[in-house]
């Protein structure tokens, strides 16, 4: 998550970084227009360019070496960065093998952007981080070379190598300690041009913060000198001033000198990382660091802190921000699908219209904060006739969400008793959406709906049908919660549920309503490791003057679907629209309908190969293919229970053509059906593709078995 914080009027902008999982460091380049990032994607940690205002995320290195801490050099042309690559080439499929965690320098060119780094240091045995530069050939960073992390300095130069038709040159680099704590320094940044840096320290139990001065550093010769073989140094020279030079120093005086020294170096009261000889005059002023400290104990020094502050900071410009969209995503695919899930009209004899096979694209802008988005979207069937269109616009900017939404869709059906159809739906809606807080929210939406059926003129008959106008509007209230961690694709851990109402009342022609209540509760409880049980139950009812009719049986998005029609349907129940009650598997589409429904789902879900595998797999097919078994149980029915008497299964009727007799023959049938078996879950070719194999039981006769092949996650 990217927040920016608005110091005009306190708001805080949050924006998703979709690519990544998590933010390690960032650092703006110098004009504040770029961010770089390293961070965790897929268990891999790289570096990233992010620019806010179009809000777009490019990804600079991808492999399986770690990359840190980055920061902008050359004026922000390049990326210095520490890793613990073992190459400076920088190559994508590399296979996973132990390797050591000691990083070096590297700095990458966003000019040319070029798959060859530029090496700053080759240190097997020491692991740097935290690199700045200082200029065009010094470089800074903390390095563990001497067994504690303290501040290195490197210079990065070049020598003739030799010379042929060109000049050819050797890049070299020397390095150099800058201090010698006890402690390691945690963290470590630098101003290069002010020239000040600051870093972190676990001191006396305490993390503090140091800064410091850069024209101050000393830069050593190679390895930190011996502190005690150089007092023995010293020692030995006033031994000498004492027997040389009897006239310039008095015996008493080199005297005390000496055993002053000795007493100091014998008691263990020189502080080896800060002293200075008395005849010694420093060549350089002395380093020194402070604590940065602000006491603000009285009301008079936070009056003067204030105030300073006041004086010193100098708020930005303030420049009206235009709305600016930019690209959000772009989708085209083969799907089977609707675009918008409204339920359909109720034609006897027709059944449940599946959408098949059709090609869909889907177009979404967003502005640079992502407040606003704008989705659009069309659906084209391989008949051409039945097709969609969808429109909406979505107000993220208060804590309310807001959305609307245009759809229209088309479809051709033939019915027994209207002949050849054309239906043409459109439908408006407002949808509006608080959190209460992360993991629950308020949904609510209002929408008119136009049906129009036009009869094809097929016949004389037809021709002279007039075409049928419905209108409807509606509201629907529910309450959502969803607390699920993924732990994978069709893999996860937690709870989520829906409790729904839905109140649709027609109008101007004549006046009716139909009224529906819900729910879906699903748990996803972990076995071990990524092995997963997953739990379902769900049902809905439907009252009022025009009933809402359930189809039980198949699965979501079914490839080529089957229907049942042996099932009839209640004839006195005033349908108005119809839906499918899945999954039951184990049965066609209509294995028992009626104006309420419930099902229980149960899964075990098993990604096999990830499950045993030792490294991480690069084939999405591999990594997503999962093992299931499942069992589900479910009803349709109409009346009070599934056992009422109302229920058309257990109504059968015969009659034929010119006869005015009708048989019916009443039964009472198990309204419980239930089917059990396993499936295949993988993801090929950007598809989540899933292969059941079924058998269905229906009043205690087991049937031969179906076999699905859809396009869906979960259940």
């Amino acid at each position: 998550m990217f927040c920016l914080y608005s110091l005009e009027d306190g708001s805080t902008t949050r924006k998703t970084l979709g690519k990544v999982d998590k933010v390690l460091s960032f650092d703006y380049s110098d004009d504040g227009k770029t961010l770089v990032f390293s961070a965790v994607s897929n268990g891999q940690t790289d570096l990233y360019i992010y620019r806010p205002t179009a809000n777009a995320l490019d990804q600079i290195t991808d492999d399986i070496y770690d990359d840190l801490h980055p920061k902008f050099v050359h004026g922000g042309t390049g990326i210095i960065f520490s890793s613990n690559r073992t190459s400076d080439t920088l190559r994508k499929d590399i296979k996973v093998k132990p390797y050591d965690a000691q990083k070096d320098i590297f700095v990458y060119n966003l000019r040319d952007k070029a798959r060859v780094l530029k090496r700053i240091t080759n240190t097997p045995n020491a692991d740097e981080s935290y690199p700045s530069q200082l200029d065009t050939l010094n470089y800074t960073f903390l390095s563990d070379e001497n067994g504690v992390v303290n501040r290195f300095a490197a210079i990065y130069d070049s020598v003739i190598s030799y010379i042929d038709t060109v000049v050819h040159y050797r890049y070299f680099t020397s390095t150099a300690p800058l201090s010698n704590f006890n402690n390691n320094i945690l963290e470590y940044d630098i101003v290069e041009k002010k020239g000040n840096y600051s870093i972190l320290m676990l001191n006396e139990g305490r993390y503090r913060f140091y800064t410091g001065r850069v024209k101050n550093d000393v830069r050593y010769n190679g390895s930190l000198p011996n502190t005690r073989y150089r007092i023995q140094q010293k020692l030995a020279q006033l031994r000498a001033v004492k027997t040389n030079n009897p006239d310039s120093i008095k015996r008493e005086q080199v005297k005390v000198q000496i055993s002053d020294q000795r007493e100091k170096l014998d008691s263990g009261l020189i502080d080896i990382n800060n002293y200075i000889f008395s005849d010694e005059s420093p060549s350089f002023e002395k380093e020194t660091i402070k604590i940065a400290e602000t006491k603000t104990d009285t009301k008079k020094d936070s009056a003067k802190v204030k105030k300073k502050v006041e004086d010193e900071f100098k708020p930005a410009p303030f420049s009206q921000y235009r709305r600016n969209f930019a690209t959000d995503q772009i989708v085209s695919q083969l799907d089977n699908n609707y675009l918008n899930q409204t339920y359909q009209r109720y034609i006897p004899g027709v059944g449940y219209f599946n959408p098949g096979i059709n090609v869909l694209m889907k177009i979404g802008i967003t502005d640079v904060f992502e407040d606003y988005r704008i989705i659009g979207g069309f659906r084209l069937a391989g008949n051409m006739g039945s097709n969609e269109m969808m429109l909406t616009y979505m107000d993220n900017s208060k804590q309310i969400d807001k959305q609307w939404v245009a759809y229209r869709q088309t479809f051709n059906n033939n019915s027994r008793d209207l002949g050849v159809t054309k239906n043409y739906i459109h439908d408006l809606k407002f949808i509006a959406k608080y959190p209460f807080n992360e993991v629950l929210s308020l949904r609510g939406s209002v929408n008119y709906r136009n049906d129009r059926i036009v009869t094809l003129a097929t016949d004389r008959v037809n021709l002279d049908r007039e075409n049928v106008h419905d209108h409807m509007v509606g509201s629907k209230l529910e309450l959502v919660f969803d607390n699920t961690i993924s732990k994978g694709l069709n893999l996860y851990n937690g709870m989520r549920f829906k409790v729904w109402t839905e109140y649709y009342r027609q109008i101007i022609n004549e006046e009716s309503n139909f009224i529906v209540t819900g729910f879906d509760f699903r748990y996803y409880q972990k076995i071990h490791r990524d092995f997963i049980f997953a739990g379902r139950a769900a049902g809905s009812a439907s009252f009022g003057d025009r009933r809402l009719l359930y189809y039980l049986g198949g699965v979501d998005n079914w490839i080529a679907p089957r229907f049942d029609r042996t099932i009839q349907v209640a004839p006195n129940q005033n349908y108005g629209f119809q839906t499918i009650a899945t999954p039951v598997r184990g049965f066609f589409q209509n294995a028992r309908n009626g104006s309420n429904m419930g099902v229980i789902n149960s899964e075990l879900r098993m990604p096999l190969i990830k499950y045993f595998a030792e490294k991480p797999l690069k084939s999405d097919f591999l990594e997503n293919f999962q093992v299931v078994g499942f069992f589900d149980v479910g009803s349709a029915w109409t009346g009070p229970n599934p056992y009422s008497d109302d229920n058309a299964f257990n109504t059968i009727q015969y009659s034929s053509q010119g006869n005015p007799v009708i048989i019916t023959i009443k039964n009472q049938r198990e309204p419980i059906i239930y089917g059990y078996g396993w499936g295949l879950r993988s993801k090929l070719f950007g598809y989540f593709l899933r292969f059941d194999w079924a058998w269905g039981v229906d009043d205690g006769l087991r049937l031969a078995p179906v076999r699905y092949f859809s396009l869906t996650l979960d259940f």
